[in-house]
């Protein structure tokens, strides 16, 4: 008995797993097979058919060692027609399923975001057992919501599904900041996605201005992230907009007191440098001699990482002790990495 027990155990957990990877791989002949859809009613009884619902019901919720369900594989990669079959099952729980959450916190609706699916988005959004309220601002356990997953990825067709849902409170969804207190913009910023940024500030609902000056709970904002790395365009557009502060926000500085002109002198950014310090509202003078906590100003950030081009870029006549410095910290740099390579120094 123990032995049939088990080996029905194992049975079942076998049809679990091949539902789930027929929906991963959209293989709709697959999953109405297994979920018997089509098949030819035979007259059985009611408690046999109750069995069967049962059954089936158990295989569209049941979760892989990660938490993801059918729907969820099948959301993350865009299979349309798998998950139509999944939602609209006879035996599906759907209004639980389009909620539920992996190990992770992501739902099917963050997994299709994630990955730019937008008629996935959509066949979620607008199933009639829907909460398509909740699902918007729903979170992981980051804190990141299915917007913030798009705008990482620069996904601007599901970011405009999102945007434009008519159970949307768009305002507070772009708003919406990650347990780090990263939102939409600073994302979107970050990997440099223009396209997705002036779809956020231009928005109807957009409060622009708070968007970005929104800092992080270590201070940053999308000008810093765009500086620091590299994202030239991005930082064109944000200084550029109409409701910017460009003079304040390149004075900003985040909880180490680094500004957008340190990190790009940091990294290296000649393009970005030039876009900060030509820019008509720039203090070029306080931009340059503005110091950290840690390792002084610009033009030290940019020579202890031997960054020359940039280092040009921030040479003032009035402090030469300071480029001396800078000088003889690219030099002892330079050694250092001839001695490493184990060349005579």
């Amino acid at each position: 008995m123990a032995n049939h027990g088990q080996s029905e155990g194992v049975e079942v957990e076998a049809a679990f797993h091949a539902v789930r990877a027929a929906a991963r791989e959209g293989d709709v002949a697959a999953l109405e097979r297994l979920l018997g859809v089509g098949k030819r009613r035979t007259r059985s009884t009611s408690a046999a058919s109750d069995l069967e619902s049962m059954r089936h019901s158990a295989m569209l919720v049941a979760a892989d060692g990660w938490g993801r369900t059918a729907l969820m594989l099948a959301a993350y990669k865009g299979c349309t027609e798998a998950m139509r079959l999944l939602l609209y099952h006879p035996s599906a729980d759907a209004a639980a399923m389009l909620v539920a959450a992996d190990g992770e916190g992501m739902s099917a609706a963050m997994f299709a975001a994630q990955n730019g699916h937008a008629d996935a988005m959509r066949l979620l959004l607008n199933h009639p057992s829907a909460d398509a309220a909740a699902m918007l601002i729903f979170a992981n356990n980051d804190g990141r919501s299915a917007l913030g997953w798009a705008a990482l990825g620069g996904h601007m067709d599901a970011m405009r599904v999102l945007l434009n849902h008519p159970s949307v409170d768009a305002a507070a969804m772009m708003m919406h900041a990650n347990n780090r207190g990263s939102t939409a913009v600073e994302y979107a910023a970050r990997n440099g996605h223009v396209e997705v940024m002036r779809l956020l500030l231009d928005h109807p609902s957009a409060d622009a201005a708070a968007m970005m000056v929104h800092a992080t709970s270590s201070g940053g904002t999308a000008l810093l992230s765009a500086a620091e790395y590299g994202h030239a365009e991005a930082v064109r557009l944000l200084l550029d907009h109409s409701s910017a502060d460009p003079a304040s926000m390149m004075m900003h500085t985040n909880n180490f007191g680094s500004t957008a002109l340190t990190y790009a002198a940091q990294e290296g950014h000649a393009e970005v440098m030039r876009l900060l310090l030509d820019h008509p509202s720039a203090d070029v003078a306080a931009m340059m001699m503005h110091a950290t906590s840690t390792c002084g100003n610009a033009l030290m950030y940019a020579a202890q990482d031997g960054h020359v081009d940039a280092m040009r870029l921030l040479r003032l006549p009035t402090q030469q002790r300071w480029w001396r410095s800078a000088v003889r910290l690219v030099e002892h740099s330079q050694r250092l990495q001839v001695f490493a390579a184990g060349q005579p120094v």
